[in-house]
């Protein structure tokens, strides 16, 4: 079995480095890619780690901007040492730091909610990426709701925020100069949040350096799959997939396994190269 897309603790997922790769042998995977985003820790961690039989490439997730799409660019294979990587990883961690301090001084200002110096200082210095989701905890626990709710009412459209993502062409750019292959993750993501067709769109990511699609994911259902597998054959395009595991953020995604029903992958199905 293969699963090209598992985060950790490194960034938003509920378990270290370590414990993935026990799960994962476990489960007997045989090729496996560790993509947290924006930063390449685990990729370090696993360098003292045991990994048995399976096969392991290095990997990140990267927060990225094509126009007015939002987007997250996967990069494969890559050289994790790679200056040109180290500085963006570092680049995104410091807007993801400024925009966190806008957010809280917003909530202060406009909805009169104060956060404890232990509150702010436990957001600010947490192990692995930072972002909304982590004030969005801490407003839960205060009682304000729900997480749709906290979001909607607290953490959406504040003036002044800026994104912390890199335009699609430095991602490409970064990938490609740490010799890895620059994949667009979860199509499907994109055209829910937009309307729109990957298809009607996929050539100008392709003009700005994107190489591959990742057609099996947990949020594609087989006939998106067929559907992604069909724009890769036409404009050769590499294919990876994974299950997106993130532990207890999204308890509905297993490890192992992707696709809305839980498909096993093997490395028939991937094609990297």
């Amino acid at each position: 079995m293969v699963d090209m897309h598992i985060h950790t603790n490194n960034s938003d997922g509920s378990y270290s480095t370590k414990e993935i790769i026990e799960m994962l042998k476990l489960l007997r995977i045989e090729l496996f890619s560790i993509t947290d985003h924006d930063n390449i820790d685990s990729c370090k961690e696993i360098e003292n780690l045991d990994l048995g039989n399976m096969n392991y490439i290095p990997g990140v997730e990267f927060s990225s901007i094509n126009g007015t799409y939002n987007c997250h660019i996967l990069g494969y294979n890559i050289d994790y040492n790679n200056k040109d990587l180290l500085e963006e990883c570092k680049t995104i961690e410091n807007r993801r730091k400024e925009k966190i301090k806008i957010i809280i001084n917003y909530l202060k200002n406009e909805k009169n909610i104060y956060l404890t110096q232990e509150e702010i200082s436990r957001i600010l210095n947490k192990k692995g990426t930072i972002g909304r989701y982590d004030i969005c905890k801490i407003l839960m626990e205060k009682g304000y709701g729900a997480k749709p709710i906290v979001y909607d009412n607290y953490l959406t459209n504040i003036e002044g925020v800026t994104t912390h993502r890199s335009n699609i062409e430095t991602i490409t750019s970064v990938i490609k100069k740490a010799n890895g292959v620059a994949i667009l993750a979860h199509p499907k993501e994109i055209e829910d949040t937009y309307n729109v067709n990957i298809e009607d769109i996929i050539k100008d990511f392709i003009d700005k350096g994107i190489q591959g699609i990742e057609a099996y994911n947990t949020i594609h259902t087989l006939n998106e799959v067929r559907r992604y597998l069909q724009l890769a054959k036409k404009y050769n395009l590499l294919i990876t997939g994974g299950s997106d595991f993130h532990g207890a953020s999204h308890p509905e995604r297993k490890i192992g396994r992707t696709t809305m029903y839980k498909v096993k992958l093997n490395s028939s199905n991937i094609k990297l190269h």
